[in-house]
């Protein structure tokens, strides 16, 4: 678990399932898994669950591969 950067968290959007799911291309179905097994950073408000965008941001970060030119070097 990540921790929150206070400062900036007012600035830092919530999204819903639907809206990461639409702003990284995936699918609802596929974001729904991510949400399900808690493989990202989640805030759960009431009954609900929500991403914050920068948790976001920093999954896709932590998951994303060099190319196979980067990797040569």
């Amino acid at each position: 678990m990540h921790p929150v950067d206070n400062e900036n968290l007012g600035q830092d959007k919530l999204l819903t399932c639907r809206q990461a799911a639409e702003l990284t291309g995936l699918s609802e179905r596929s974001m729904r898994g991510l949400f399900d097994s808690r493989t990202i950073d989640l805030v759960k408000l009431g009954r609900r669950l929500y991403v914050l965008e920068s948790a976001l941001s920093r999954f896709i970060k932590a998951n994303t591969l060099p190319s196979a030119k980067e990797m040569d070097q």
